[in-house]
């Protein structure tokens, strides 16, 4: 291969010019006559034994030309990618620029790269964040009293389906009445023992809840104030995958719910592209976050314990156990990757 020639080009894209020379473009060209003359036939003679020159005639230059050329880039694209230390991501744009027998094989090849960008001092912003964390809300008398008003809600509803189907069944129902908070109620959610006890175990939950919802409100507050801090292109394919997988979640949720995904676009009238342009910025950011939180992976050379990856693989094949063992392991890791940066981020005093 020679004369090749590499440019960057706007929105995290290179373009590669280059030519596979006559003597090796020619090895090809052979294999590509070999493989289509395999399976062809031709009256007068076997599959697979026409005559070179009676084969050609039929199917044309250019076809054998053609097979030559996607093979001979097939094999030549990922050494040049290495060869010259590329970061491409997603399907690149092939253009054949010269295809003749007896001539170099002429291409210009377009594809997205990871954008090379520096990050900010991430443990600095988060450390400033950090120090300025806010206590979770206190658990209040009405957030119990809501609570509890929600678990009678639930009851009611219970009871009310019952008299439902007594009345369906034609039998006299028991009069409405609205039920007691007292101990009887408690006991009758199952797992507590009297209402002091559903009280304190609802004051543990919502307290949980809140300390998750202040640390994810710490959590996000660092990611957004480092993609804010962080200058550098997004790659068009990474915002559009990145949408496929917003709709993929809405999609699941929609789905889950019992409600079919189709008619629900009816109802809001929109098509999916319609939908996603509209989550453009959204998808851009979290493009952006992602790849800020690789580059600190690869920054702090972390690198999830073996133990844990084991038990992760163990917990997604109990629940999917078609995965495939590689997949299960990059997402295992992946996983716990992430988790070991947002611990870096939330306690930037850790050692």
């Amino acid at each position: 291969m020679n004369n090749i020639t590499i440019n960057a080009l706007d929105n995290s894209e290179v373009e590669i010019e280059g030519e596979i020379s006559i003597e090796q473009f020619d090895i090809y060209h052979k294999r590509a006559t070999n493989k289509l003359k395999k399976d062809f036939t031709a009256p007068g003679f076997r599959k697979g034994t026409v005559p070179e020159k009676v084969f050609l005639d039929k199917v044309g230059e250019d076809a054998v030309l053609h097979v030559a050329a996607e093979e001979a880039l097939k094999d030549y694209y990922p050494k040049i990618i290495l060869d010259n230390k590329i970061d491409a991501i997603g399907q690149p744009e092939i253009l054949i620029t010269k295809l003749a027998k007896g001539n170099p094989l002429g291409f210009k090849i377009k594809t997205s790269v990871l954008p090379k960008f520096s990050l900010p001092d991430y443990k600095k912003i988060a450390k400033t964040i950090v120090s300025k964390k806010e206590s979770p809300a206190e658990v209040t008398k009405k957030d119990i009293d809501d609570a509890i008003d929600e678990l009678r809600q639930q009851k009611e509803m219970e009871m009310f389906s019952t008299k439902k189907t007594q009345v369906d069944a034609k039998e006299e129902p028991t009069k409405e009445s609205k039920i007691l908070i007292d101990d009887t109620f408690a006991k009758s959610l199952g797992e507590f023992k009297n209402l002091d006890d559903l009280k304190e175990k609802l004051t543990i939950g919502i307290k949980q809840k809140n300390e998750q919802k202040e640390k994810d409100k710490r959590r996000s507050l660092i990611l957004d104030t480092l993609a804010e801090n962080t200058r550098f292109t997004i790659p068009v394919i990474l915002i559009k995958n990145e949408k496929a997988r917003m709709l993929a979640d809405l999609r699941f949720q929609i789905e889950r719910s019992g409600l079919d995904f189709s008619k629900y676009l009816s109802h809001i009238s929109k098509t999916e592209e319609e939908l996603t342009e509209g989550w453009k910025d959204e998808a851009e950011k979290r493009a952006k976050i992602n790849l800020i939180l690789e580059k600190i992976i690869k920054e702090e050379s972390i690198v999830p314990d073996s133990n844990k990856v084991d038990d992760e693989i163990e917990a997604i094949e109990r629940i999917y156990p078609s995965v495939p063992v590689d997949k299960a392991r990059a997402y295992a890791e992946s996983i716990l990757s992430l988790e070991q940066v947002y611990s870096l981020l939330e306690n930037p005093e850790q050692k």
